[in-house]
């Protein structure tokens, strides 16, 4: 019985076009489902250009370091832990990594670009770029720990509640002055 029904239930077809879902939207919702997060595409990277993979190369070995150390850097600025934006820089970091190249190493450029400000399209397109090199996804989410900082809007709200305590402050004294009394 229950087979018959699971049969019958399948062959209706909605006769209204309202009903039916394009499929596009699932496979757009299925393909956001695999992009990688952040930190593990960053992860393979450091898998590929960690300076401990480069003992007997000093040159690359340090070129990593220094690179690593200043996306580390970078990428802490936009951590939520911070109360405000990456400063404003051009990075153009170089990594190596090994590969079937010459000379068996492959030379890779992350430019890198933020404003002062909210940043963060400029540094995602940087990334991607920087990804699809190691034959990584270009697009990533880039979950919860980054890019908690405040927004313009945030800003106004904190200015108009800072010139509202501002305001109350100057009454209170004057009140205090007129009445001679102390709240």
């Amino acid at each position: 019985m229950r087979r018959f029904m699971a049969r019958s239930c399948a062959t209706i077809k909605p006769t209204h076009t309202y009903l039916q879902a394009p499929s596009r939207w699932f496979s757009s919702q299925r393909k956001r489902k695999n992009v990688p997060l952040l930190k593990d595409s960053l992860k393979k990277v450091y898998l590929k250009t960690h300076p401990d993979l480069f003992e007997n190369f000093p040159e690359h070995k340090h070129v990593n370091q220094e690179s690593l150390q200043s996306l580390q850097g970078l990428l802490e600025s936009m951590k939520d832990n911070t109360e405000s934006y990456p400063p404003k820089q051009h990075l153009s970091l170089d990594f190596h990594y090994r590969s079937g190249g010459e000379d068996g190493f492959k030379k890779v450029t992350l430019n890198i670009s933020t404003t002062g400000g909210e940043c963060k399209r400029i540094v995602g397109k940087g990334l991607s770029k920087f990804f699809v090199q190691f034959g990584l996804p270009d697009n990533f989410k880039w979950g919860d720990s980054f890019w908690k900082t405040p927004t313009i809007k945030d800003a106004i709200m904190e200015e108009q509640k800072r010139q509202q305590k501002e305001m109350e402050q100057k009454y209170r004294e004057a009140y205090e002055k007129s009445t001679g009394t102390n709240f």
